[in-house]
Formats: structure tokens, C-alpha cells, sequence
């Protein structure tokens, strides 16, 4: 497994306490505002951290070369209306209920960390990519 950020952390096998501080360090577009936790074969889960929230993706490769299937999480209780996450360098566009809080992506990011299964906690939407 491996942990990357924007700020150029690349650390192979990391504790889970360096991914957890790593999330908390994220920022709102100022050149840290995203991490990634893959396995090396091209599945992962990421999130982008904006003034507003954050988003979460998770990628699974299939079992062609060269295939996967990509994911965005929402929060089944978060509001009903579209929403953008806003940062102060960019828009990242979004859908309903993609707003997510710190705590739901650390859960996310654990969730992938100890078993590489996505949290039931949160909905998941196919993203065309």
C-alpha cells in the first residue's frame, strides 16, 4: 500500500497514524489538497478537501488489463441539492449529497486501509470516466 499527497509525501507501507495525520493535514487548494491510498494495481481511494468538504473516489480495477470501475461516495443525509466543492484555487464539480466531513473520509480511508472494502456508512454512485 502506499500514501500520496499533493505536497509530494510518498510513503510505501505507511502506519495507519501517517494516513490519519495526512487527511488532517489536507488543505483547501493552497498545494495540498488531495491524497491517495492504493495498492499499487491501480485501485485506490483519494479525496480532494475544499473549503466547503470534501470529496471521496474509490477505484477498483477489474480483472482485464487496463480495466476498473470508478466511484464517488455521498452522504445519504447530506443535502438533496447539487453542490460544487469550492476551493480557493478551483471548483470541483459535484452531485447531490457529495459533500462529505473529515470524519466520513478518515472512515473511508480506514475502511480501505484494513480490508480495501468501502464503508456501508456512505452511498456510492459509478463516475463515467
Amino acid at each position: 500500500m502506499t500514501l500520496e499527497t499533493e505536497r509530494g509525501l510518498f510513503i510505501k507501507n505507511p502506519p495507519w497514524g501517517i494516513v490519519q495525520s495526512a487527511l488532517g493535514l489536507l488543505d483547501p487548494g493552497v498545494g495540498n489538497s488531495f491524497a491517495v491510498l492504493s495498492t499499487g494495481q491501480s485501485t485506490y481511494v483519494q479525496t480532494l478537501r475544499g473549503t466547503n468538504g470534501f470529496h471521496l473516489e474509490w477505484r477498483v480495477t477489474g480483472d482485464d488489463p487496463g480495466t476498473y470501475i470508478h466511484y464517488r461516495a455521498c452522504d445519504p443525509e447530506g443535502s438533496a441539492g447539487r453542490k460544487v466543492l469550492k476551493k480557493f484555487d478551483a471548483i470541483n464539480a459535484g452531485e447531490y449529497r457529495d459533500l462529505l466531513t473529515l470524519e466520513m473520509v478518515i472512515s473511508a480511508f480506514r475502511s480501505f486501509f484494513d480490508r480495501m472494502a468501502p464503508p456501508a456508512a456512505l452511498r456510492w454512485r459509478v463516475l463515467d470516466l
